[in-house]
């Protein structure tokens, strides 16, 4: 097993750099959003709620947190990151990311954003913001469709 390539403090790693710090200090629904969306459908058992899909999981992450509970949908993508990628457990196990996802959220964000842009290539922020946007849109014209 091996440990994240960079620490949840390191904010400034790459490949997000400075851009990803920044905008998931202002907006990390965002940026949450697209760590879910790149994970693609996580098998069920993972819990990942909104899998692969950027529009929902921007929304439904700004609701609960607005709730003070983010958390609670936060959890199982961290814990799902570390499965795919052979991360090892935290030493305190859920009570560590329970800690880390509700008092750190942003640091624990861009610290998931940096690992999979790491192992799936890419991390390039405004590159991602418009692949995001452009999923956002052809999220909202299906839902829209369907009506």
């Amino acid at each position: 097993m091996a440990d994240w390539k960079a620490p949840c403090w390191n904010l400034f790693a790459e490949p997000g750099g400075p851009g990803a710090c920044l905008l998931t200090w202002c907006f990390p629904c965002i940026t949450y959003g697209m760590n879910v969306s790149k994970l693609g459908d996580a098998p069920g058992d993972a819990n990942v709620f909104c899998g692969g899909k950027f529009a929902a999981a921007c929304c439904m992450y700004c609701c609960i947190t607005g709730l003070g509970c983010g958390c609670i949908v936060h959890i199982p993508v961290r814990q799902y990151i570390r499965k795919k990628y052979g991360i090892k457990e935290p030493e305190y196990g859920i009570i560590q990311d329970l800690l880390m996802t509700w008092c750190c959220a942003c640091c624990a964000i861009i610290q998931e954003y940096n690992e999979i842009g790491s192992r799936e290539g890419g991390g390039a922020i405004m590159k991602d913001l418009a692949t995001a946007k452009d999923a956002a849109t052809t999220e909202v014209k299906a839902a829209a469709n369907k009506q």
